[in-house]
């Protein structure tokens, strides 16, 4: 399913309105990180260890929409950015001192080894999954957008690049891209730790 970041936070804000108990259970169960689903069994949240969406990251929930059957992996900085607005909302502002804060959320390291990838398609598919981009954008224009929206992707808090040393030699024209596609990522965010390496010193091998 395709959408904009604005139809994320409609998404997750219309879920939070679907008949839950009280605002202070959907806090509870922020604090903890427990999911929910509705009666009906079609609409809620899940959190990584579900049987149910085995291949959730670190750092996402997923949104399960019942009007298509379809679930979105989100970040979880974004739902819980979107909770305390609804808390707000709903005049219940006095719960957003128990939340916990949307960054102490954010998935803490990812390193992606680029070694291997020998054709642009290939480096957008590995990028978008592991950075948890949503959009449909097509290039590492699209890429870069979602970057900076955590509706539309999963960044961490450090992430390392290795194997560009490939990426220069395969696709050049591409390494110049990918370079001031971090380099922008870096300026919108200089609190992130954002390290480039040529070779592959982490030893994490190839997934190629």
């Amino acid at each position: 399913m395709e959408v904009s970041a604005d139809e994320i936070e409609d998404l997750l804000y219309w879920t939070l309105q679907q008949s839950w108990p009280v605002e202070e259970h959907l806090v509870n169960f922020a604090i903890r990180q427990i999911g929910y689903v509705n009666k009906g069994g079609n609409c809620g949240i899940s959190y990584p260890g579900s049987p149910r969406f085995p291949t959730l990251q670190p750092g996402q929930v997923a949104v399960q929409h019942w009007s298509s059957g379809s679930v979105l992996a989100v970040s979880e900085v974004a739902y819980l950015k979107t909770l305390q607005q609804f808390l707000v909302d709903r005049g219940e502002g006095e719960w957003l001192a128990e939340m916990p804060e949307p960054e102490s959320r954010r998935r803490q390291s990812l390193v992606l080894e680029l070694s291997g990838v020998t054709d642009a398609y290939r480096l957008t598919s590995y990028l978008k999954q592991h950075l948890g981009v949503l959009t449909h954008l097509q290039g590492l224009s699209g890429i870069k957008g979602a970057m900076m929206d955590d509706r539309l992707s999963n960044m961490p808090e450090s992430l390392v690049i290795e194997g560009l040393g490939f990426i220069e030699t395969f696709l050049p024209y591409n390494s110049v891209e990918l370079q001031e596609m971090f380099a922008d990522y870096q300026r919108a965010f200089p609190c992130r730790q954002l390290s480039l390496q040529l070779e592959s010193p982490s030893g994490v091998g190839q997934f190629f």
